[in-house]
């Protein structure tokens, strides 16, 4: 009877994987290295909109209204970006390489920053 339980349990463990959505790749991909650039535009946005409105309530209108002027920007629309973030967000892989380079270049800014600020 314990065999059978611990093989039951067994199975179980195993067989409960998490896996991604699998998306196919959409005819209109924005490259890497625009989406990074994206990204990171609206990593800054979001966490400068966040730090001046505390609760969601208050800053989700404006963050919505920063990431429209953003993807305008670009000149792209939502339905590609969305389409695009998803097939990189289910290959690991390629999402890590977007947000490695989004990671470096936010590194470099900040030391640029540091740097003149320390020499005033």
């Amino acid at each position: 009877m314990k065999y059978l339980i611990l093989f039951f349990f067994t199975y179980f463990l195993f067989s409960c994987e998490v896996k991604l959505a699998e998306f196919s790749q959409p005819d209109n991909l924005i490259t890497k290295d625009t989406m990074s650039l994206i990204l990171e535009d609206i990593m800054v946005i979001e966490h400068n909109v966040q730090s001046r409105y505390p609760h969601p309530d208050q800053y989700r209108a404006c963050a919505k209204k920063s990431g429209d002027t953003i993807l305008a920007h670009y000149q792209i629309n939502f339905k590609r970006f969305d389409a695009s973030l998803n097939y990189y967000s289910s290959k690991q892989e390629e999402m890590q390489e977007i947000y490695n380079v989004i990671l470096e270049r936010l590194s470099i800014k900040l030391n640029q920053l540091q740097n003149k600020t320390s020499a005033k």
